[in-house]
């Protein structure tokens, strides 16, 4: 009996030192071979961006169908629905689906798609670099790749062979900045309807995104300001505020203090807005409602014609002084 016991104490020491012998790339191989016979995959997706002291995030519901459809909604302040079936990519804003068409904007919409596919993430952003594994205890896996403008780890969930955890971080001019893919619920080969990935039958498809016009001034203004819109990575509609002789503050487009508000979209590139005051131009903050790894291009022009171009987002202002 004392051998018996012996004899299985050693089994599981040696079953022990094998698991823990395994490396990185031994990981990896099994989740990608996990990965294809995956046919549908479901969940919630959670991404976070951390830089210059500022925190956001969303949240995202998303579904994938293989070869090539996959849905992304979000309820929260934006509310819009993402569909792409491999031709098509259309953003639904309540009753209207607007598709699309320009092959940048499809690219930038599967870009989006990526975030919630971290196996194909993986080796597009990652696949040159070595991997290391960081720790191999408890429920995950955690693997880390290094680059030269930072480093990324990722949980992989022992049980089902996919990473449930990205956190990304690149070193920039202004300190780091940081991103947090998190997925909860995930449902993997259920089965997903097609119809999951059509547009639903009480939702118009327009030809195209039309900007709000803006709001008509009931008396004349002696100075402008002139925004232009120069370029965008963005995919969707965003608020574009002008404060003039004050400061945004955070969230602004909830909270007001801005002296003007436009909607502008991707198809607003080479187009300006003006906003208008009785007073001298001394300061002017403009900014994009854009979070994560969206930025706007702006360039912004006062009264007195001095003019300044910035790249911007929900994190970051353009600050022009005459």
């Amino acid at each position: 009996m004392k051998k018996l016991i012996i004899g299985f104490i050693c089994l599981v020491y040696i079953a022990s030192c094998c698991v823990q012998q395994m490396s990185a790339e031994d990981v990896l191989r099994k989740v990608d071979e996990r990965s294809k016979r995956i046919e549908d995959l479901s969940g919630i997706c959670k991404i976070t961006m951390q830089y210059l002291g500022l925190n956001a995030s969303m949240k995202f519901e998303f579904a994938i169908k293989k070869p090539d459809k996959f849905r992304i909604s979000n309820k929260g302040f934006m509310n819009f629905t993402m569909i792409g079936n491999g031709s098509n990519v259309l953003v639904i804003f309540g009753n209207y689906a607007f598709p699309l068409n320009a092959s940048t904007n499809k690219e930038q919409a599967y870009k989006e798609k990526e975030l919630m596919n971290p196996i194909e993430y993986i080796k597009k952003n990652y696949g040159n670099c070595t991997p290391k594994l960081v720790s191999g205890e408890g429920d995950y896996y955690i693997i880390e790749f290094a680059r030269k403008n930072g480093t990324a780890r990722v949980w992989i969930d022992k049980k089902i062979w996919y990473p449930v955890r990205i956190i990304e971080t690149k070193t920039t001019p202004f300190g780091n900045a940081t991103m947090i893919v998190e997925f909860e619920n995930l449902k993997i080969n259920i089965g997903l309807s097609d119809e999951l990935f059509r547009v639903p039958r009480n939702v118009k498809v327009v030809s195209g995104f039309r900007p709000v016009k803006p709001q008509p001034v009931t008396k004349p203004k002696k100075y402008a300001v002139t925004v232009k819109i120069l370029k965008t990575n963005d995919v969707y509609a965003r608020y574009l505020g002008i404060a003039i002789n004050e400061h945004l503050s955070d969230r602004w487009w909830k909270k007001g203090s801005y002296t003007c508000k436009y909607i502008v979209s991707r198809y607003d590139i080479g187009k300006t807005f003006k906003c208008y005051t009785d007073k001298p131009v001394k300061y002017v903050e403009v900014d994009v409602s854009s979070f994560l790894n969206y930025t706007w291009t702006i360039e912004v022009t006062l009264p007195n014609g001095k003019s300044k171009v910035c790249t911007v987002n929900a994190h970051t202002k353009c600050i022009v002084m005459s």
